[in-house]
């Protein structure tokens, strides 16, 4: 067990490597509860949601989902966000647990028309105040990941629902119940697999819904997994995370992070929109992978000819591609190869 924004969770259940492979390979089922869930509801939701976040809002249909960021006024990474649309009232978003109360303090404050929302268009405000609420005491979250996911989760929803969970694209959600109990099921997640599921379901029925994916999806190979193969899997699929491909020391932006397209300029206004436009491109995020063996970890230097040009922001065992592979914030001109200083020595890398 470690500490993580704030709460103790486990590194892993029986082993990294096994609740990786469990993934890729079959199922495996996370305990995510740490995200924060914040719901925003009335008439000025959506205009609400198109001010505060990068993406288009607008083009979201019910029952549809879309990661953004959400900015500071002067263009810096607040946290990367899922928003989830019910109708065009009623929408929630999924924070990082490390940005929890502190997204929770932004949207209030936007809301109440607290502070200066952009220097440059002092007449910017949200023209209609929304309902935000809090409900981490409402709903906690289980992903539900791998190729065996679809097939575990039709063996356990309401049959009524079966076919509505067969067509379900990918960022679309649906509500149903698994032994009478009220279930959200999103086709979503962060390992970069293709089949996968998150389930927002009531804290108290959250050990039940657990046991029960556990129990019927057994012969399937589902195992519970830990934040070690949350990692490693999030790593291995190029996906950031906060404080380390975005914002952190670095002060990374989406654009650095090759996550531009989640950031749509063509909208006339966001909050942030144009202090990052300002923003000068210098250098990026890389998916790298090591030739030799040798573990890289966060802050190790990355040298190019000679020179230092950027560091690794996250280090890992890729069980998949049985190698060491990483993140690392470079400048834009590192050649295909390079190397990594890993205690004084350094180990040829190249980007993947």
């Amino acid at each position: 067990m470690i500490s993580f924004a704030g709460w103790e969770m486990p590194i892993f259940y029986s082993n990294i490597i096994r609740e990786h492979q469990a993934v890729r390979s079959a199922a495996a089922l996370f305990d995510i509860g740490h995200m924060g869930i914040i719901e925003i509801k009335g008439k000025g939701a959506t205009n609400f949601l198109n001010i505060i976040t990068t993406n288009y809002v607008w083009c979201l249909k019910n029952g549809e989902s879309f990661y953004a960021f959400i900015l500071s006024p002067d263009g810096e990474v607040m946290d990367d966000v899922m928003v989830y649309r019910r109708n065009k009232k009623d929408y929630f978003l999924v924070c990082n647990s490390i940005n929890q109360e502190k997204i929770r303090h932004w949207l209030n404050s936007v809301n109440s028309k607290q502070y200066l929302i952009d220097e440059n268009y002092p007449e910017k405000e949200i023209e209609e105040k929304v309902i935000l609420r809090n409900l981490k005491e409402q709903k906690t979250i289980l992903a539900l990941q791998g190729p065996n996911s679809l097939s575990i989760l039709k063996n356990i929803i309401a049959k009524d629902d079966v076919r509505r969970l067969k067509k379900l694209q990918k960022r679309e959600f649906m509500e149903t119940s698994i032994s009478g109990k009220e279930v959200m099921v999103a086709y979503t997640g962060y390992t970069g697999e293709k089949i996968g599921f998150e389930l927002f379901v009531s804290p108290a029925e959250s050990i039940f819904i657990w046991n029960s994916i556990l129990k019927e999806g057994k012969e399937l190979g589902v195992i519970p997994a830990g934040l070690g193969a949350r990692d490693s899997t999030r790593i291995e699929a190029g996906f950031p995370l906060y404080g380390h491909e975005l914002a952190g020391k670095f002060n990374i932006s989406p654009i650095e992070a090759g996550l531009g397209f989640y950031v749509k300029f063509h909208k006339p206004y966001f909050i942030g929109r144009e202090a990052l436009l300002r923003k000068k491109i210098s250098n990026k995020i890389i998916l790298f992978e090591m030739l030799e063996k040798a573990i890289p970890r966060e802050g190790y230097p990355v040298i190019f000819q000679g020179k230092k040009i950027g560091e690794v922001t996250s280090g890992t065992f890729s069980p998949s591609a049985n190698k060491y592979i990483g993140l690392a914030y470079v400048a834009l001109d590192i050649g295909k190869e390079f190397e990594i200083e890993i205690r004084g020595k350094n180990y040829k890398a190249k980007i993947i």
